[in-house]
């Protein structure tokens, strides 16, 4: 039973760390025009 939650606490350890690299790693590109929204007043409350 240990063995089994060591294996997930690293996988999940494991998965963390490539998540965090992508990131680091990754050209990701910045948005490039500006979205805006008119919400009516009617959607909230008074």
């Amino acid at each position: 039973m240990g063995q089994i939650i060591i294996g997930i606490f690293g996988l999940a350890l494991l998965a963390a760390l490539g998540g965090a690299l992508y990131v680091a790693v990754a050209d990701i590109a910045p948005p490039t025009e500006t979205i805006e929204k008119t919400l009516p007043n009617a959607r909230f409350d008074q």
